[in-house]
């Protein structure tokens, strides 16, 4: 509050221990348990998504892990409708689901308004989909978007020295009239605050390049 600082969403980083995709109930329970908590803890924050990493930590076929996430969050979805809050899914290392088409069918799944992508276009890239094509088919399914430029070498490296097509990714978003918030998941260099500063500085030419 002294800040004045708005808090856009919450990541559930626990995901990484209590999966949806976990063979073991209690772990699906308390995963569970958690998500229902944040939704409390984003209304008291104003923060109105809620950033789920879609994690396979018993790396399960791909088909069993889908319908174990499918399954948990069309549960878990009418207490965020009911709370106001949405749920944005997001491709990590070992999902079950990598591209936009995996993304929309599990949607579908879903079924619900409430729950959608949080797109990286990182991930997206280093997991081997095409973030551009993947955006075109999620359009307004994407809640809320991570920026970052990884290098396929894994080498830390501000926003345009990567491998992502940041250009053609602002594009698309622009061409699906995206107007959420554009989230730095990038690295801290050898200065946090003069990276974010140049970061900053090459995102806002690089939109100004697309919308010219």
């Amino acid at each position: 509050e002294k800040s004045k600082m708005p808090v856009a969403s919450i990541c559930l980083h626990t995901f990484w221990t209590y999966s949806f995709a976990d063979t073991n109930i209690s772990n699906r329970t308390t995963a569970k348990q958690i998500l229902f908590h944040t939704l409390d803890v984003c209304q008291a924050l104003g923060a109105n998504t809620i950033l789920v990493p879609l994690t396979n930590p018993h790396q399960l076929p791909k088909e069993e892990a889908t319908k174990r996430w499918a399954d948990e969050i069309h549960a878990s979805a009418p207490g965020a409708e009911a709370a106001g809050i949405r749920i944005a899914l997001e491709v990590v290392g070992g999902s079950p689901v990598i591209t936009g088409e995996e993304m929309n069918a599990i949607l579908d799944q879903v079924g619900s308004s409430a729950v959608g992508s949080y797109f990286d276009f990182g991930n997206t890239k280093m997991l081997g989909s095409d973030p551009v094509t993947d955006i075109n088919l999620l359009r307004d399914r994407i809640f809320h978007v991570h920026v970052k430029d990884p290098r396929k070498d894994r080498q830390p490296c501000y926003l345009g020295e990567g491998d992502v097509d940041l250009a053609g990714c602002l594009k698309a978003l622009i061409d699906i009239d995206y107007s959420g918030p554009l989230v730095f998941e990038t690295p801290p260099m050898s200065d946090a605050r003069e990276s974010a500063v140049r970061n900053l500085q090459t995102l806002g030419g690089l939109i100004e390049q697309v919308e010219a």
